[in-house]
């Protein structure tokens, strides 16, 4: 009794079928040989290759911080004893510099990489930098999708094209699992944090989507008889992968996610899993497209798991689980989380926040920004337990319902679940001027930035000599939720280190807003009433709260001229439009390539935008 053998990565033969033409069975090996060959070629040649690269330049900026740590002290040395040299004369006043040009052509790449923005849809933009990347990747698939499939004089022949559709999107399975985990080697080499890294996620998806369904559409044009049919176990699992995957790509788009995220998260994962199992079920013999993403996956939510478990739940002290978190209503719709815990962080990072009594789903994660810092901003030592503060707006949704419980409960405990911290904020401590600029809640992001520039300052670690604090708001009151973290690093920075709050209150119907404190407002131990009259007026002099809209422009480029030639970080987090207005800015002539070359200082933009990126 004979067996016939199936090619790795061919179809099953029907019983009972003819020999295959020698002919035809030296193309379809051919076939099956390029099939591999070209999904190597895109991983090592493409994918692998770019990822290399974003290492590469990670490794030398972190080499370049590391020097320009070095010389921090000498820097504070320098402008304590005020014997820091003038500048040349600003702008296209000064002399051109041949010395400068590698600053100026960076200056060039930032501004057209990633100041400049083209909207996707209605509210979304992206970043040409992103853009690139996405329309890079889209030529490079198709391109190996569709080069070298000619057989016997006719281009693009279809039976190499259908199958080399599946092979193509198969391979990218695994790179769009790393790219979703919370902890995936390719933010750790590139230091591009997973968040941002999600562009590209979408973008793969996007694509083996269509790779799927070419290949679908190839088998069905060629017959599906001649692969047994829909009747057989194999195909009907094919079936079920393609139909996975399409509701997959559909219940992510923007207005679904954005409508119902809770019911993406968990179609998502249920969809996903459905798809990598019924691949592995239709093409046994490709199983290695497949399987590591279920490994990738593990890993991460390991790992995850791990971090939550060890942050979370003290197993040796078994009234002390760690597994609660003080919520406070502290405004309308905005909520004030207190969780301490036994962790440190950087400034700028993100958790994600598990609350079984509020969430819909008992292990349903959401992600905050940490609005307070890992140590004192005073410069004391930390206790090893600290306090993560999280100033969430109850807009819909979890928030809606955590909103909800705190105005039915009051301040108090709740149960609650820390996993993190994530993210890969800017350091800031290079840097010899600093605007940090937030509207609404996306204080959350610059606010835990100036107390940790405060605390680097104090300890002779920081160069940063002036910082500029934009706070755009829509009410007084607002002021409430930083105003004692705010006027406590004030009070805390070194004499060489100026800060400036500019803050703006855009409902104020024309009229400087009224402000309010209240004795929790202030920090200051002492009972004295004139102590604390002192205080209070401080506390409203310091704020220099005005109505209106800032004027992003205006006060940015006042900000680089003053830097004499320095070099300035602009962190911007809120709404798309302060993005916007701040980009549109930072596109300006006082920060290209020409102003660089004649000693003007060069900028660095990092923007942490919500509801406005991607598609």
């Amino acid at each position: 009794m004979s067996s016939q053998a199936t090619p790795k990565g061919g179809a099953a033969p029907s019983a009972g079928k003819a020999p295959m033409d020698p002919a035809m069975a030296a193309a379809r090996l051919q076939r099956i040989y390029l099939n591999h060959e070209v999904t190597k070629e895109l991983w090592y040649g493409v994918v692998s290759a770019f990822i290399f690269v974003l290492t590469v330049v990670r490794i030398a900026d972190l080499l370049i911080t590391w020097y320009r740590k070095s010389k921090v002290a000498d820097s504070l040395r320098a402008a304590n004893e005020k014997v820091e040299a003038e500048a040349p004369a600003q702008g296209s006043q000064g002399r051109t510099s041949l010395r400068r040009i590698p600053q100026a052509i960076v200056a060039a790449f930032r501004i057209v990489a990633f100041r400049t923005t083209i909207p996707i849809g209605t509210q979304s933009v992206m970043a040409l930098a992103d853009v690139g990347v996405v329309v890079a990747y889209f030529v490079a698939v198709l391109t190996w999708e569709f080069t070298r499939t000619t057989f016997q004089g006719q281009d693009l022949n279809l039976r190499y094209w259908c199958d080399r559709a599946a092979h193509v999107g198969g391979a990218q399975i695994n790179l769009i699992v790393a790219l979703a985990g919370k902890n995936n080697i390719i933010s750790f080499l590139t230091g591009i944090s997973h968040e941002k890294l999600n562009v590209i996620h979408r973008a793969a998806a996007r694509a083996i989507v269509i790779l799927f369904w070419v290949h679908a559409m190839g088998r069905y044009a060629n017959g599906l008889a001649t692969f047994g049919g829909l009747e057989t176990t194999w195909m009907k699992a094919g079936v079920m992968a393609l139909v996975a995957l399409s509701l997959s790509a559909i219940v992510s788009l923007r207005p679904i996610r954005n409508a119902a995220f809770e019911f993406f998260l968990i179609s998502h994962i249920i969809t996903i899993i459905l798809f990598i199992a019924g691949g592995m079920v239709h093409r046994p013999e490709v199983k290695d497209y497949f399987w590591p993403g279920f490994l990738v996956w593990g890993l991460d939510r390991g790992l995850r798991f791990g971090r939550v478990f060890f942050f979370n739940m003290r197993w040796w002290r078994k009234d002390d689980k760690l597994t609660s978190g003080h919520v406070e209503l502290i405004a309308d719709n905005t909520i004030r989380l207190t969780v301490r815990r036994p962790m440190t962080w950087k400034a700028g990072q993100h958790a994600y926040i598990v609350m079984p009594s509020v969430s819909t789903f008992p292990f349903e994660a959401h992600p905050f920004t940490i609005a307070s810092i890992s140590a004192p901003v005073d410069g004391s030592a930390s206790s090893g337990e600290n306090d993560l503060v999280f100033l969430i707006r109850g807009m819909s949704g979890f928030t809606k319902r955590l909103r909800d419980h705190a105005d039915s409960k009051g301040q108090g405990s709740v149960a609650c679940l820390v996993d993190g911290p994530y993210g890969y904020p800017p350091d800031l401590t290079t840097f010899t001027h600093s605007v940090l600029v937030a509207g609404g809640s996306g204080i959350t992001y610059t606010l835990p930035l100036l107390l940790d520039a405060v605390r680097n300052a104090k300890a002779g670690k920081s160069a940063v000599r002036r910082i500029l604090f934009i706070w755009a708001i829509r009410n007084p009151t607002d002021l409430k939720w930083i105003s004692a973290a705010l006027v406590s690093a004030i009070a805390a920075a070194p004499e060489h280190l100026v800060i400036e709050p500019r803050i703006y209150v855009t409902r104020a119907n024309g009229a400087f807003p009224s402000l309010t404190y209240s004795e929790d407002d202030l920090s200051i131990s002492s009972g004295d009433e004139d102590e604390k009259k002192k205080g209070a007026e401080t506390l409203l002099s310091v704020l220099r709260a005005e109505a209106g809209r800032p004027d992003i422009q205006k006060l940015l480029l006042s900000e680089i001229e003053a830097a004499h030639g320095g070099r300035v970080s602009v962190d911007v987090a809120g709404p798309g439009a302060l993005a916007k207005s701040v980009r549109a800015a930072l596109r300006s002539e006082a920060c290209g390539p020409s102003a660089v070359l004649k000693g003007g200082a060069t900028v660095s933009l990092h923007v942490e935008t919500f509801g406005n990126t991607g598609a």
